[in-house]
């Protein structure tokens, strides 16, 4: 999930570079833009540090 994240995030990224060769933007104008990789990292964090807990509810409910 972190290369994705970091992936979409580079400015020399695969994607990025299309959209310059397309459009002529610069890929650092189009980076404040990009809200996907940033929100797709929040949630990579918050699930690593609740699995733990939420792994012993499982365990501690599991019939």
């Amino acid at each position: 999930m972190f290369a994705c994240v970091f992936q979409g995030i580079i400015p020399y990224g695969a994607q990025l570079l299309s959209v310059y060769a397309l459009s002529k933007i610069s890929p650092l104008e189009i980076m404040k833009y990009l809200y996907y990789p940033y929100i797709m990292w929040i949630f990579v964090v918050l699930y690593i540090y609740t699995e733990p807990y939420l792994n012993f509810y499982r365990k501690k409910y599991k019939k």
